[in-house]
């Protein structure tokens, strides 16, 4: 939390972080601990990550003749444990979240297709169970299929009489 505090500092203003870290005495064991958190991965959420990156972005947008010499000769070895590994070790784990997340719409899919199947073995069964009450009262239906409102002509288009 402290590292994370001194990167949002960096990003804020990075010459007076600096000039507070060197009047202190601990620039050296504040970098040493950074380069251990990001080698350590001990960095887990995203939001640590994001800024950790701010404050290396701090850091690269102050004037090089106003870095530390000690910095000067350690920022690349932090700029390659972020950028290589942890970089990597982010999208390892983005993959693996879409992956899990396309399992799930997978499952519900699976789910949902035998609620559908289960509907329609319903229907079914409620057709043939209508089919066999309606064979009973079946040729009273057939004599009475004088309908007056449906064409035969007109298709669909003449399913009614109205005018409109």
């Amino acid at each position: 939390m402290v590292i994370q505090s001194f990167c949002m500092a960096f990003y804020t203003n990075s010459e007076l972080t600096f000039q507070v870290l060197q009047d202190k005495g601990i620039l050296l064991p504040f970098f040493q601990a950074w380069v251990e958190l990001l080698k350590g991965g001990k960095v887990k959420h995203d939001f640590e990550l994001r800024k950790q990156l701010l404050g290396l972005c701090g850091i690269f947008r102050t004037d090089p003749d106003k870095i530390p010499a000690e910095v000067k000769q350690g920022l690349p070895g932090i700029s390659k444990e972020f950028f290589t590994d942890l970089l990597h070790k982010m999208v390892d784990k983005r993959l693996e979240m879409i992956k899990a997340e396309q399992e799930d719409i997978d499952e519900q899919e699976k789910k949902l297709k035998g609620h559908k199947e289960k509907e329609e073995e319903d229907d079914e069964d409620e057709k043939e169970e209508e089919g066999e009450e309606a064979g009973d009262e079946g040729s009273d239906l057939e004599s009475e299929s004088d309908d007056g409102d449906f064409e035969l002509e007109g298709g669909d288009m003449c399913l009614y009489d109205s005018g409109l």
